[in-house]
């Protein structure tokens, strides 16, 4: 009897150990838990600041687009309004040219009659200077001109250049964009499925409550069956000295009959 309530005794410290242990467990699956919803929580603030970023840094280059498109579109006036200028000054020279063919034309002339054409030659030289002076002046205009509208297609050059490059970098950004959108896509999944998985663990955590109540009433049954049953050992025992007792008293009774 004295095993059997040790045994009981060893069976309850049992129940109580594996009582705590499901505590223990769901204390350390909150902890990890917590851990993990703040990493996938600073993942995703992390996502959404970069994306801002991005977003601000594509609106930026939206509006410097904007601008470069205005400055070309002007440049391409202002090309146009050369190149006019340019053919009224080739005409101009053509001109020029037909003058100066009329002037040697009559040079010829003067010279066959000097005399009589002296004062109109005199004339005729001071207006070809005038012209020759005339025309210089429209040629270093000219040349301004041409050497103004070479530095203005130098520069739409570099802006077109500017502009691909600004494209290209828009691609890439969009492209980057896009790899975080599905990484954010991918954590929110990941996280649907960590939550699911915490409802699989808050119901498995329920039905190991509910048994370790189950254990608990069975302990607390087993205890009382074991301090019936040491009730009942300690009668036994009771019992077992008194019949004993009045066996050696009915063994001592024939030996004084004899004696």
């Amino acid at each position: 009897m004295v095993v059997l309530g040790s045994k009981w005794i060893s069976k309850g410290q049992l129940g109580r150990i594996f009582f705590s242990f499901p505590s223990f467990f769901h204390e350390q699956h909150q902890h990890h838990h917590k851990q993990q919803q703040q990493q996938q929580h600073e993942m995703k603030k992390n996502l959404w600041r970069d994306n801002e970023i991005f977003r601000v840094e594509n609106k930026a280059l939206r509006k410097e687009n904007k601008l470069l498109w205005i400055e070309n579109r002007d440049l391409q006036g202002e090309n146009k309004t050369f190149r006019i200028e340019n053919q009224i000054l080739r005409e101009a020279n053509q001109f020029l040219r037909q003058q100066n063919q009329i002037f040697w034309e009559e040079k010829k002339i003067i010279w066959g009659n000097k005399k009589a054409l002296r004062e109109k030659s005199n004339a005729l030289n001071k207006e070809k200077k005038a012209l020759g002076g005339q025309n210089r002046a429209l040629q270093a205009q000219i040349r301004a001109l041409q050497e103004q509208e070479k530095a203005f297609q130098n520069e739409e050059k570099a802006l077109q250049e500017e502009i691909i490059s600004l494209h290209e970098e828009i691609k890439a950004l969009q492209h980057q964009e896009s790899a975080l959108n599905m990484e954010e896509q991918a954590l929110w999944n990941e996280g649907k499925a960590l939550r699911m998985e915490e409802q699989a663990l808050w119901k498995a955590e329920y039905a190991l409550r509910e048994e370790n109540k189950a254990l608990r009433e069975e302990s607390n049954a087993l205890q009382e069956e074991e301090s019936a049953l040491r009730e009942e050992a300690k009668l036994l025992q009771e019992w077992n000295k008194m019949l004993e007792g009045n066996g050696e008293e009915e063994n001592q009774s024939p030996q004084r009959g004899i004696s």
